[in-house]
């Protein structure tokens, strides 16, 4: 993530994240956390980007 999370997120919160988009569509991941982070705390933009290694 970008500089613009000030927050960093729980770790709970971003296994279950990433363990949904395993399950979900994984391209949804990025703006997932963008949406979570910001309920932590948003102060500028935010980048996610998302890479999934087979």
């Amino acid at each position: 993530m970008s500089d613009g999370a000030w927050t960093p997120l729980p770790l709970p919160i971003l296994h279950r994240a990433v363990m949904a988009a395993r399950l979900d569509d994984f391209a949804d991941l990025p703006a997932t956390l963008i949406e979570l982070a910001g309920k932590h705390g948003r102060a500028d933009d935010m980048t996610v980007v998302a890479l999934r290694r087979r």
